[in-house]
């Protein structure tokens, strides 16, 4: 059974602009891993901070912070050592 959507905008709540930016953020990264020395170096210059800079601007600030700190520590910290204690 499949559904036929007739606008994706209906379904998600992306912003296309910022989509296209980390796509092509994803290419200089795999451009700048490949090791041309001239390329490598252009792309070193700005791939990061775009991802620096989209990932500000996605982000939303709230108001409480102690909910934002118990929120970051059971997405990050908690998979983080489950994961880490196996490895020692």
């Amino acid at each position: 059974m499949s559904i036929v959507v007739a606008d994706k905008k209906l379904l998600t709540n992306r912003i296309d602009w910022i989509d296209t930016a980390k796509g092509y953020g994803m290419l200089c990264v795999i451009i700048g891993h490949l090791g041309t020395p001239g390329i490598s170096a252009f792309v070193y210059t700005f791939h990061m901070p775009l991802f620096f800079y989209l990932s500000g601007f996605l982000f939303h600030h709230q108001n409480n912070i102690s909910h934002f700190l118990l929120r970051k520590t059971k997405s990050l910290i908690i998979p983080y050592f489950c994961l880490a204690i196996p490895v020692f």
